[in-house]
C-alpha cells in the first residue's frame, strides 16, 4: 500500500453523455447503491487501503461535490482545485490544475478518474505490486472497442509507447487505461512542467492520455509501464447502459 501517495481524483468533466440520467449533476455523484455516489465508493477504498490525502480537481458543477464531500471523508483529507475552463479544455489541463497542490506535497500519485468503479482488490494489488520509484497505467487487456471512447495503451514488454482513444486498427495494442495510475515523484515533477509548456497555445480540448506520447518522447530517461487488471470487474461509466452495469457490478460484490 502506499500511505505516503496522495490521489489526484479528476472530476471537472461535463458528462454530457449521462446529463439526463445524472439529472445535469457531475457524473461522479450517480448513485450506485441507494444513497451511495460514485465517488463515495472509490473513497471508501481509498480509505481502506491507508491513502488518506486527496485532491479532487472539479469543473462542472464543483460546488455539489465540495457540498457532499466536504474537507473530511472519515479520516481521508480532502483538498480541492477548480479547473474553470473546464468547458473548452481536457483532463490534461484539469491535472495541471493541481501541480499547486502537488507542489506542497512533493510526493508520488495516484491519478484516478472520477467516473469509474472498481473493487478493492483492484487497486491493493495494483499498489501492492508497484514499487514507489515505479510509473505505471492499470490497462485491462481483454477490452473490447465498443464506443470508440476507450482510451487504448499502445505498448509491448510491458511498456507504454503512447495512449489514444479507440475506433481505428492499432499495432501493439495493450489494452485500455483504466483511469488508475501511479506516478512517481520524478514522474510528477517531469510531467508537470511538461503539461504547463505544452498546453499554451493548445487550441483542442486535450486529455492526458494524448498527451503522454509526446512527453515520453521529451523525457526519453523516462519509462511508464502498464500492469494488467487479469480479468477484474471494472466500469468506465460515460453512459446510461454503463450505470446500470456498474449498479449490478457493485450489488454482485456486496453480496460476496
Amino acid at each position: 500500500m502506499k500511505k505516503e501517495a496522495i490521489a489526484i481524483i479528476l472530476a471537472a468533466g461535463l458528462g454530457t453523455r449521462l446529463k439526463d440520467t445524472a439529472h445535469n449533476s457531475p457524473k461522479c455523484l450517480l448513485n450506485i447503491d441507494k444513497d451511495k455516489k460514485l465517488i463515495e465508493i472509490q473513497l471508501e477504498i481509498l480509505n481502506k487501503l491507508g491513502v488518506h490525502n486527496v485532491v479532487v480537481v472539479t469543473g462542472y458543477k464543483g460546488e455539489e461535490i465540495i457540498s457532499l464531500l466536504g474537507s473530511q471523508f472519515g479520516p481521508i483529507s480532502i483538498q480541492y482545485v477548480s479547473n474553470m475552463n473546464y468547458a473548452s479544455t481536457g483532463s490534461a489541463a484539469s491535472l495541471l490544475s493541481s501541480f499547486e497542490k502537488w507542489q506542497i506535497f512533493l510526493g508520488p500519485v495516484l491519478l484516478l478518474h472520477a467516473d469509474i468503479l472498481y473493487g478493492d482488490e483492484t487497486l491493493k494489488n495494483f499498489l501492492d505490486n508497484t514499487a514507489p520509484q515505479e510509473n505505471c497505467l492499470l490497462i485491462d487487456a481483454n477490452f473490447k472497442n465498443i464506443t470508440n471512447d476507450e482510451q487504448v495503451v499502445l505498448g509491448k514488454q510491458n511498456k507504454v509507447e503512447a495512449v489514444v482513444k479507440g475506433g481505428t486498427p492499432l499495432n501493439n495494442v495493450a489494452g485500455e487505461s483504466l483511469g488508475i495510475n501511479f506516478w512517481s515523484k520524478d514522474f510528477m515533477h517531469s510531467y508537470f512542467i511538461f503539461l504547463s509548456e505544452f498546453l499554451i497555445g493548445q487550441k483542442e480540448a486535450l486529455n492526458w492520455e494524448q498527451t503522454i506520447e509526446p512527453f515520453l518522447e521529451s523525457n526519453r530517461s523516462i519509462t511508464l509501464q502498464y500492469k494488467d487488471i487479469d480479468g477484474a470487474n471494472w466500469i468506465n461509466v460515460n453512459y446510461p447502459n454503463d450505470l446500470e452495469t456498474a449498479k449490478q457490478i457493485y450489488e454482485r460484490r456486496a453480496k460476496n
